[in-house]
C-alpha cells in the first residue's frame, strides 16, 4: 500500500492497543506484542472519514439547530409572611399588624371584609405581652386559607423576571473571525504573498479567530470524544467529524468554515482555485511522541489542506510539532524539508496541495504540553494528477550461485547446530511460522561486528524518499558496502553453508532464492513505511532480521520495532534485542515497516536484513528428517541446551490475528488511488 493511502488514514477511526514485551528475546521466540481487540482494550475504532475513502459513501451533512433556553419563573408564596413572623419572636407583636395591613389596601374590595373582621378581633385582645404565645396558632390557620387563593394571582406577575430572549441561530462571522480577514481583508495582497511561497504555495495567517471565541472553542473541544489514531505513518488523537458535533460553540466554528460562503470564497481568492467544498474538519491533539510522517492528501481533487493551531499559548520551538513542507527531487518525490512552520496559537495555515505536495507534523517533544488544532481538506474542480514513480525491483539470486567457503561452527552458537536442536526448531516453525534465536552468534563474532558498525569512517548513506523510508544504509542502492567484517557477515547469511546446513533444517523447507541483504542504521526520527518493500509483497517470503540494539532494553514505545500487518490488522512486532536472529514467514500481501524511532529511544540501533524465497511444499512431501514428538525432546538427556535456551513451543507464540469482523468498520481505500 502506498504511503498516500496510509496518510489519508488520519481520518480512519481505528486503533491498535498493543501489549509490549519487556526484557530480552528468548530463544525460539521473536519479541512480538499482541494486538488487543476492541473488546479487550480501551481504545476505540472510528469510522473512516468518508471523503478520504473513495470506496465509501459521502457522509450526509446534518442540519445545524440551536435550541432556546427555557426560563422558569419563581412563584412567591404570600402565606410565608404572616406565618413566619409570629413564630420567630412572640414578643414582637407589632410585626404582625404591619405585615398584614399593607396587604389589605392592595387587594380587591372583596378582600377587606374578609380580612378585617377576622384578624382585628382576634389579634387585638390577644396581643398583650403576656398572651403573645397564643398568636401563632390563632393567626396561621385563619389567614393562610383565606389570603393565599386570593393574593397569589396578583402577586405572581409583579415578581416575575423579564423573559430573556435566547439566540436561535449561529453566531455571525464578525463574532468568530477577526475583522482583518472579513470585509477589510486585502485578498489581492494575501494572494500575492501566498503565491510567493515555494516550493508549495502556502499562507500563514495570525490572529485568525476573535480571542473570546478562541477561548470558548478550546474549552468546548475538550468535551468532544477523542480517539487514538495509529498507523505506520501517524500516531495522535482525533475527534470524529466535527460537522456532527452537538456543542454550540463547535457548531458555530464549523458553520463559519463549511456552512457559509465566506471560507470557500476566502480560499478561492487567496489560491486562485475553484473551491467546491470543505470536505471535513477534525480536531487533533498531539502529545509527547505524537507525529504525522511525510505524506500527501491522497486524492487529486483535494487541493487545499488547512491547519488552525489553537494552542497552548506558551508553545515553544523546542516543543516540536512543526508543520514541515518538503521539497521534491527530480522524480517529484520528497527529498528534504525546506520550511518549518511553528504552530503558534490562533494561526491559520493554508497549504495548496497536489499529489506531489508532501508535508508532515514533526514529533512533539514536550512532556507536559499538548498541541491542539483543527485540520481539514478542501476539494477543487481543478484536478492535478500525480507524477508516476517506480523504484527498481531487486532481483533474487538462485541458491546455486550463492557463495561458499564458510564454516557454521565459526559463526553460530553450537547449541543451535545439533540435530536435536534443528528438529526442535523445525517443529516450532511448522506451527508458528516464525523463530526467535537468542545468543545466535558466537560472542566473539558479535562483538567484532558491533565494533565494525560504530567505526567513524563507515560511509553510511541516507536514503528516501521520505514518504517511503528515512534511515541510513550500506549498499541498498549502491554505494559503500561498509567494513569487511560486515560484508563477510552479510555474505555468510546468504551462503550455501548457512542456507543448506542451518536454515533449511531449522524451518524444514527448501530455500530456492535469496536477496543480497542490507546493513541498516536507525537513529531518532528514522523509520520505514509499509510501502518501503512493496516489490516484495507480491509473493510469499521468509524474512531474516539480525539486531544490534546496543546494551539498553528497548520497548515498543521507543519505536524501532519491525511490525507486520495484514490489511489493517497488526500481526506481530519484533522488538530490537541483542544478538538475536528472527525468522518470520510472510505471506503474500502481508506488509511490514519499522516503527518511527522516537526521541525517547535508548539510542542508535543497527540490523542486517534479507529475504528468502521458499519452495512450495506438496502435502505428500516427506520431511528431510524423521518426525518425532516434540515432547520427547524435552525429556531427552541431550536436550539440556534447549531447556537452558528456553527454546520450545511455549517460548514462541503464533502471530495473532483477530477473527472477528466489525460490521460498522469501513473498507480500506484502494491502493490504486495512490
Amino acid at each position: 500500500m502506498d504511503v498516500e493511502s496510509e496518510a489519508d488514514q488520519a481520518h480512519l477511526k481505528r486503533s491498535f492497543d498493543t501489549e509490549k514485551q519487556e526484557g530480552p528475546l528468548v530463544d525460539g521466540e521473536p519479541p512480538f506484542k499482541k494486538l488487543k481487540t476492541d473488546g479487550e482494550g480501551e481504545e476505540q475504532q472510528v469510522p473512516v472519514k468518508s471523503d478520504e475513502t473513495p470506496n465509501s459513501s459521502e457522509v450526509k451533512e446534518q442540519p445545524i439547530t440551536f435550541e432556546a433556553a427555557t426560563i422558569t419563573t419563581p412563584t412567591e408564596n404570600p402565606v410565608a409572611t404572616p406565618t413566619e413572623t409570629p413564630a420567630e419572636a412572640p414578643a414582637e407583636t407589632p410585626a404582625v399588624t404591619p405585615t398584614v395591613a399593607p396587604v389589605v389596601p392592595t387587594e380587591t374590595p372583596a378582600v377587606a371584609p374578609t380580612v378585617a373582621p377576622t384578624v382585628a378581633p382576634t389579634v387585638t385582645p390577644t396581643v398583650a405581652p403576656t398572651v403573645a404565645p397564643t398568636v401563632a396558632p390563632t393567626v396561621a390557620p385563619t389567614v393562610a386559607p383565606t389570603v393565599a387563593p386570593t393574593v397569589a394571582p396578583t402577586v405572581t406577575p409583579t415578581v416575575a423576571p423579564t423573559p430573556v430572549i435566547t439566540k436561535t441561530g449561529p453566531r455571525s462571522l464578525t463574532e468568530i473571525i477577526s475583522a482583518a480577514y472579513l470585509s477589510n481583508a486585502d485578498i489581492a495582497a494575501l494572494s500575492a504573498q501566498h503565491k510567493s511561497k515555494q516550493p508549495a504555495f502556502h499562507s500563514i495567517l495570525p490572529d485568525f479567530l476573535n480571542n473570546d471565541f478562541l477561548q470558548e472553542l478550546k474549552e468546548s473541544l475538550n468535551n468532544e470524544d477523542w480517539f487514538q489514531q495509529k498507523s505506520d505513518v501517524f500516531t495522535f488523537e482525533q475527534t470524529g467529524d466535527l460537522k456532527q458535533s452537538t456543542q454550540v460553540v463547535v457548531k458555530d466554528a464549523i458553520h463559519a468554515l463549511t456552512g457559509t460562503a465566506f471560507f470557500t470564497k476566502f480560499l478561492s481568492g487567496i489560491t486562485g482555485l475553484n473551491i467546491s467544498t470543505v470536505s471535513d474538519v477534525f480536531g487533533d491533539i498531539y502529545k509527547e511522541g505524537s507525529h504525522y510522517l511525510c505524506h500527501n492528501t491522497g486524492m487529486a481533487s483535494k487541493r487545499v489542506a488547512f491547519f488552525l493551531f489553537l494552542g497552548p499559548d506558551d508553545w515553544e520551538a523546542e516543543d516540536g510539532g512543526t508543520l514541515d513542507i518538503f521539497g521534491n527531487n527530480t522524480k517529484f518525490q520528497p527529498a528534504t524539508i525546506v520550511q518549518r512552520i511553528q504552530p503558534k496559537v490562533n494561526t491559520m495555515v493554508i497549504l495548496e496541495t497536489t499529489p506531489n505536495t508532501f508535508y508532515q507534523i514533526s514529533e512533539v517533544l514536550s512532556k507536559d504540553k499538548e498541541l491542539l488544532l483543527l485540520s481539514g481538506l478542501v476539494r477543487s474542480t481543478q484536478i492535478v494528477k500525480a507524477k508516476p514513480y517506480a523504484e527498481a525491483v531487486p532481483q533474487p539470486i538462485s541458491t546455486s550461485r550463492l557463495p561458499t567457503g564458510f564454516t557454521l561452527s565459526e559463526w553460530i552458537n553450537p547449541d543451535y547446530l545439533t540435530p536435536e536442536s534443528l528438529k526442535k526448531l523445525a517443529n516450532i516453525y511448522e506451527k508458528t511460522g516464525s523463530l526467535g534465536l537468542n545468543n545466535f552468534l558466537l560472542d566473539s563474532r558479535y562483538k567484532e561486528l558491533e565494533a565494525a558498525l560504530v567505526q567513524a569512517d563507515v560511509a553510511w548513506q541516507r536514503i528516501g524518499p521520505a514518504n517511503r523510508r528515512n534511515y541510513d544504509t550500506l549498499g541498498r542502492f549502491g554505494g559503500s558496502e561498509g567494513p569487511n567484517e560486515l560484508i563477510q557477515f552479510k555474505m555468510f547469511l546468504r551462503s550455501k553453508p548457512f542456507i543448506n546446513g542451518f536454515l533449511e533444517k531449522a524451518i524444514g523447507t527448501k530455500v530456492c532464492f535469496a536477496h543480497k541483504g542490507e546493513v541498516r542504521r536507525f537513529q531518532r526520527g528514522h523509520y520505514t513505511l509499509n510501502n518501503d518493500c512493496k516489490e516484495l509483497y507480491d509473493s510469499d517470503g521468509l524474512d531474516l532480521l539480525f539486531s544490534f540494539p546496543g546494551e539498553a532494553l528497548w520497548t515498543d514505545e521507543d519505536g524501532g520495532c519491525t511490525t507486520y500487518f495484514e490489511g489493517k490488522d497488526e500481526l506481530l512486532s519484533l522488538i530490537p534485542t541483542k544478538n538475536t536472529l528472527s525468522l518470520v514467514f510472510r505471506e503474500q500481501d502481508t506488509t511490514k515497516h519499522v516503527k518511527y524511532q522516537a526521541a525517547s529511544a535508548p539510542g542508535t540501533r543497527y540490523d542486517i536484513v534479507n529475504t528468502f524465497l521458499l519452495a512450495v511444499k506438496d502435502d505428500d512431501e516427506g520431511e528431510d528428517y524423521d518426525e518425532q514428538d516434540e515432547d520427547n525432546f524435552a525429556d531427552s538427556e541431550d536436550d539440556d541446551i534447549l531447556e537452558d535456551s528456553r527454546l520450545g513451543e511455549d517460548a514462541l507464540q503464533k502471530p495473532i490475528k483477530d477473527d472477528y469482523e466489525d460490521e460498522d468498520e469501513g473498507e480500506w481505500e484502494d491502493d490504486d488511488e495512490y
